[in-house]
This record gives structure tokens, C-alpha cells and sequence, in this order.
């Protein structure tokens, strides 16, 4: 069968002309540009079909041979080692082409199916305006702006970007700081306005107000004695404490009675 296809492409006539699939696999071998890959709403006529890319002509080029090709396409077969027709064969090179101002303007006015209408678009268009269609189509699969990697028809970008991008900008409604969604749970964890219940008595209360509380107020919070500064080492928690001070006023006047003689001292060296 390899056989074959080669003598196809090899010998002109009959069987070259027979046989677009070959061409067809030449062109899937090149980078290039192609012709316009839309659905036409009636069948496509095969003068308006390139031989090479099998779709519409894209700025077509006619041959003097009488063959038409996308421009790109002949071109990038001519700029490699053939130099003749890959319809006929015969030789050919960039000064036997000419642009087919006719057939273009012919292609330009097909009437051509949305890309989108799998997704529900109905509209069908001139094939000249419908790069114009599709950047305005809401049915437009669009990426989000907002580099979450999710996909969305046009008409739907602006509730998905408002409600349901995990990269949306969101404010607290505790603390009012901007974040992105995605880290909600993670702010939440640390947020100062969300409410706590203190570990040690159960109040509740803002989280960025519990250092106060266990230092001011909580009554399981851990203080030390007034009489500290003259000597007391006691420390408890702070609804004993009441219980310490009246319990050790005897260690505490001990306490300012030693705390007044080292005074006394001092003063006395000094004068």
C-alpha cells in the first residue's frame, strides 16, 4: 500500500488528482498557517477547497497550471524541495502564482456556523465577519482574568469572577481585610474579629481582644500579687487572689515594714 500511495504522488494525472488524502498528509508534516476550519452551513465546493490543508481557501493562489492553494500552504510546499504543482506536477515556482482576488472574495461571503454552536450559539455569519462574531459571542469560552485556570462562556464570566472564582476578592465580614476566597478558611483561622471562646474561663469574645482579656479580666488568667514589687512571690489565678490578699495581709505589712527600713537606710547614708 506504501508503494501505491508513492506512485500516486510521483506520477501526474489521474491518480494524483484522486488523491487529496496524500496532500493532505504532506501538509500535516509542515508548520504552517491553513485554511479556515469553520462549519459551513451548506457543503463546501470543492473550488473552494485547498488541496493541500483540504479546508477553505485562506488568501487563495491560483497556479498557471489553473490549482488553487491557501497562500501559506503552496508557499510552504515551494519553500521546501518541490518546486512543481502538487496537483499536476508540473514545475512551478512563486512567479507562476497569482492571489485569486475572485475566489476570495467568494470564500469571504460563505455563510459559516459559531465555533460555539455546540454551546448553544445559533448565529451563522458571513465567513469575512465571523472572527468579529466570535470575540463578541457570550457563548465565547473565555479564561478568567483572575488566573484560576477555569474556563467559562462569555456570558457567564462576570457571575463566575463575582461568586465563584476561588481567586475572587473577598472581604471579611468580621474584620473587613481584603483576601483572595481561596485563603478564606486560612485568614478565618487567624482573623481578629472572629468570634472566641476564652480556653481558660469560656467567655465569649473578639480573638484580637483575648490577650487583654487574659491579662485584665479573665478570672483563670494567671497574676501575680500586688505586693510583688516589695517582696511577695505569690501567684494565682486571678479570682484567688482576692482570697491571698486578705489571707497574707500580715506577710504584707511584714513586707512594707522591711520595704520602709531599707528606705530609712538609704536615706540615712545619703544625709
Amino acid at each position: 500500500m506504501a508503494q501505491d500511495n508513492s506512485e500516486s504522488l510521483n506520477n501526474p494525472g489521474e491518480n494524483a488528482l484522486s488523491s487529496p488524502q496524500l496532500l493532505h498528509s504532506q501538509f500535516l508534516s509542515l508548520s504552517m498557517s491553513s485554511g479556515y476550519d469553520y462549519e459551513f452551513v451548506n457543503k463546501l465546493d470543492s473550488k473552494y477547497e485547498c488541496a493541500i490543508c483540504l479546508l477553505a481557501l485562506r488568501n487563495p493562489m491560483q497556479t498557471i497550471c489553473g490549482h488553487r492553494f491557501c497562500r501559506d500552504c503552496i508557499l510552504s510546499v515551494l519553500s521546501g524541495c518541490s518546486k512543481e504543482c502538487p496537483i499536476d506536477k508540473n514545475p512551478l515556482s512563486e512567479t507562476d502564482l497569482f492571489h485569486d482576488s475572485c475566489i476570495e472574495r467568494e470564500v469571504l461571503e460563505l455563510r459559516v456556523k459559531c465555533p460555539n454552536s455546540s454551546l448553544g450559539c445559533r448565529s451563522q455569519v458571513d465567513l469575512r465577519y465571523i472572527e468579529d462574531h466570535i470575540h463578541a459571542c457570550v457563548y465565547q469560552p473565555v479564561l478568567c482574568p483572575n488566573e484560576c485556570s477555569v474556563t467559562v462562556m462569555h456570558k457567564e464570566l462576570e457571575e463566575h469572577i463575582t461568586n465563584h472564582c476561588l481567586n475572587r476578592l473577598s472581604k471579611c465580614q468580621f474584620c473587613n481585610k481584603t483576601y483572595f476566597y481561596n485563603v478564606e478558611q486560612v485568614h478565618l483561622t487567624e482573623c481578629p474579629g472572629v468570634k472566641i471562646n476564652c480556653e481558660l474561663c469560656g467567655h465569649s469574645l473578639r480573638r484580637g481582644d483575648l490577650g487583654e482579656h487574659k491579662k485584665e479580666s479573665c478570672p483563670y488568667g494567671e497574676v501575680i500579687c500586688s505586693f510583688a514589687e516589695h517582696g511577695c512571690p505569690y501567684k494565682s489565678r486571678r479570682h484567688d487572689m482576692k482570697k491571698h490578699e486578705k489571707e497574707a495581709l500580715e506577710h504584707h505589712l511584714q513586707f512594707l515594714n522591711n520595704y520602709f527600713k531599707v528606705l530609712k537606710e538609704v536615706k540615712d547614708f545619703y544625709t
